[in-house]
């Protein structure tokens, strides 16, 4: 190796560490800007809990200041008669018609076939006419 490739060979390490020193210095910053923001939004984590804490506790003191018990539920054989419904109407109303009664001008050519399809889910009344 001749003396004048060592001072070659001497630079181009120089320049190599001087970028490595860079690149490192740089994945340091965004650590730091990462680590920055993961505290910000532990900040504003406990922020959003601690209000969302607040705003439960003010609700629950306004309801039992309403008077209010909180949920209550009513269900459909209430002893009372409350649910609204007679005891033995418990079924869905339905058409007294024929299935596709074409007297019914309001209800359009289609609709046979559209009751049909809606009491049945589909499965009737889904055919293609031919």
């Amino acid at each position: 190796m001749a003396p004048a490739e060592i001072q070659s060979m001497v630079n181009t390490l120089n320049a190599w560490h001087q970028q490595c020193d860079n690149v490192l210095a740089g994945i340091d910053e965004q650590m730091e800007t990462v680590n920055r923001e993961a505290l910000q939004k532990k900040r504003d984590r406990e922020e959003y809990e601690r209000l969302f804490a607040a705003k439960k506790e003010e609700l629950k003191q306004l309801d039992k200041s309403v008077g209010g018990k909180g949920k209550r539920v009513i269900s459909e054989s209430a002893e009372d008669g409350r649910s609204g419904h007679a005891e033995e109407d418990d079924g869905m109303d339905l058409d007294d018609s024929p299935v596709g009664d074409a007297g019914n001008a309001a209800w359009g050519p289609n609709a046979g076939r559209r009751r049909i399809k809606g009491r049945f889910g589909g499965l009737v009344g889904d055919r293609k006419r031919r």
